[in-house]
């Protein structure tokens, strides 16, 4: 396989880097001595900040994709299902893959974990539904990142495409609106969240917001919103890179 070195973006392979280093830190957590609560939390602080990269990361990778797909060329109903299926060969065979043999462990060591009942909770995993609108099922905890990129993939083409078919002759302009929807409505998902409970710790917003697909998709358009920027003012996007680096 032939990689293309001259146009890999070298700040992206730094990105990712810096975003693995934190997440793989904040995993270290449970075989350290409780102690030294400062560096427990400064942990725990990485491994947040590495998965939000990720998904503005992820957001920046499709965008452009995204972007190219119905802004650049012709688009059709065909466009969306290739983008589904080339994401979906990417990863849903090691998701399932990782999910079976999680399935099989629990069986063989026979341990029953709490709140989790496989005749009624284990098929909400096939389709990403284990923390679609609630807290996460304490089962397989680690893939409720993997949820929120997946129904990212879902909605984001649907809204693009129909937005689209309203702005036939502006399509730059039809993109730009149905990225800063998808940021809106799920702004607002937020806000509904904040006016209907109440957050009483970090701990509870850890559980209950921030791994809940109905309120993070958002997190993943920031990236493609910086893939449309970067798409149409490069130039700019280029001159103000430490400014803008430092914003983030």
């Amino acid at each position: 396989m032939h990689l293309d070195y001259q146009n890999r973006i070298f700040g992206l392979d730094v990105l990712r880097c810096i975003a693995i280093v934190f997440v793989l830190l904040a995993h270290v957590v449970p075989f350290l001595d409780n102690n030294n609560r400062f560096f427990i939390e400064l942990l725990n602080m990485a491994g947040f900040y590495g998965v939000e990269i990720f998904f503005v990361l992820s957001g920046f990778l499709i965008g452009n994709i995204l972007y190219k797909r119905f802004v650049l060329e012709d688009y059709s109903t065909k466009t969306i299902c290739y983008f589904w299926i080339r994401r979906w060969f990417r990863t849903l065979p090691n998701y399932y893959l990782v999910l079976l043999i999680n399935i099989v462990v629990l069986v063989l060591v026979g341990y029953q974990l709490p709140n989790f009942s496989p005749t009624s909770d284990l098929w909400k995993y096939a389709f990403f539904a284990q923390n679609l609108y609630k807290e996460q099922i304490i089962f397989f905890p680690e893939s409720w990142s993997l949820s929120i990129e997946e129904y990212a993939y879902i909605v984001g083409p649907i809204i693009i495409y129909g937005v689209l078919f309203f702005f036939k002759q502006k399509k730059q302009l039809g993109f730009l609106i149905a990225t800063l929807l998808i940021l809106l409505i799920f702004f607002l998902t937020k806000l509904w969240y904040q006016s209907n409970f109440t957050t009483g710790d970090m701990f509870y917003w850890n559980l209950n917001l921030k791994p809940v697909v109905i309120y993070r998709i958002d997190s993943i358009y920031y990236g493609v919103l910086g893939a449309y920027v970067y798409q149409n003012y490069s130039l700019w996007w280029k001159h103000n890179r430490w400014i803008l680096l430092a914003i983030a």
